[in-house]
């Protein structure tokens, strides 16, 4: 499939390293004043868990801090970068009108104004890090006296059951899709879905003043591999700008506004381009998007769409992310890694066979951890 600005997007690391630094230092602070009980007495207790819970919220607090203006530094270049990519993608109408392909201060507007408004939302969302971090440093630390009572246990052991959720899903925040939904997700993924989702908005509003400007009257949506099942019906078709549809050299085009609203369903990577009807050519062949739409993979034994083995892939990188990470919190505390590395072993193991047998390219890129 061809390469587009949310693809480009999508695969830009810049702020994946920005929130891992962050997640990996405020986990291991949580996990350093944990292990650090183990040579408190009763009597100082109460008044350690008060100082380090404070250590912990200022340190929280610094991180957000750096975190906001490292990605305020980055944002602005990084949806630029992806607008031109976008803007460059409408080449040929530009030059069937004779027209320069020059970003306009109307486009140009449109972006600042997504990047001004995604940093005003990362700077809520983070605003409510240093509560969730705190929250789960007591919870850490209520845990490990749970395990110390039950007895028959390491310090070292109930080091690690006490930090093990903090450890696998780090500092959790809500993040809300655009049908309303709000989910609980790491850092990284929250911001990035909110970069991912306001510059698309942003770039089918582009796309609506390119049409304008230059007076088309339909609308390409673009292909993406393994598309979810609901997107298949519309994805690569040319539609009418119309709401009554159009014909064109005999030919009807359905209203475009028929699945308009799909293109804001979480996650998507689809896009509508501007075209003219009856001029312009769809990238793939009806033939083509048959084969495409109807792909299918055998998994134990049964046969599922090609989405859902990308599903399923998904899952296990997302687990053995949180493994790595679990990994090195415990190494930088210098806690025993064996059980960890061993469960690691088996995720790789599980993950490569996976594919294997659906036969999906294995993403060594969503397995990495910066």
């Amino acid at each position: 499939m061809k390469k587009d600005y949310l693809e480009e997007l999508e695969n830009d690391e810049t702020i994946m390293e920005i929130y891992y630094k962050f997640y990996m230092n405020v986990v291991t602070a949580i996990i350093h004043n944990i292990k650090g009980l183990e040579n408190v007495s009763d009597a100082e207790y109460r008044q350690y868990v008060k100082k380090t819970t404070k250590e912990i919220v200022n340190k929280t607090n610094k991180e957000v801090l750096k975190t906001n203006n490292e990605i305020k530094k980055d944002l602005g270049k990084t949806m630029k970068k992806a607008a031109g990519t976008k803007l460059n993608s409408m080449k040929e109408i530009y030059e069937y009108k004779k027209v320069p392909l020059i970003m306009t201060k109307t486009q140009l507007d449109i972006v600042n104004s997504a990047v001004s408004k995604t940093f005003k939302e990362i700077k809520k969302d983070n605003a409510k890090l240093t509560s969730n971090a705190k929250n789960e440093y007591i919870k850490s630390v209520n845990k490990y006296s749970e395990e110390l009572l039950k007895g028959n246990i390491t310090h070292q052991e109930a080091v690690k059951r006490a930090t093990k959720e903090v450890r696998e899903k780090g500092i959790r925040m809500s993040y809300k899709r655009k049908d309303g939904t709000v989910v609980k997700v790491e850092p990284d993924v929250a911001v990035k879905r909110n970069i991912f989702g306001n510059m698309k908005e942003a770039g089918q509003q582009i796309n609506q003043n390119v049409a304008e400007e230059l007076g088309t009257d339909g609308w390409l949506t673009t292909v993406t591999d393994h598309a979810r099942p609901t997107h298949r019906v519309w994805q690569g078709r040319m539609f009418a700008d119309s709401p009554a549809g159009k014909i064109v050299n005999g030919r009807y085009y359905e209203p475009f506004n028929k699945y308009a609203d799909e293109l804001n369903d979480y996650n998507c990577g689809h896009e509508a381009q501007p075209v003219f009807l009856g001029i312009a050519k769809p990238e793939y062949s009806r033939k083509e998007l048959e084969r495409i739409n109807n792909k299918t993979v055998r998994y134990k034994g049964k046969t599922i769409s090609d989405y859902e083995g990308t599903q399923i892939q998904r899952r296990m990188e997302n687990q053995i992310r949180h493994t790595k990470r679990n990994i090195e919190a415990l190494e930088k505390e210098g806690l025993d890694t064996k059980e960890e590395k061993n469960r690691l072993q088996k995720e790789y193991k599980k993950y490569r066979e996976a594919s294997k047998e659906m036969n999906l390219d294995q993403k060594y890129r969503n397995l990495r951890t910066f």
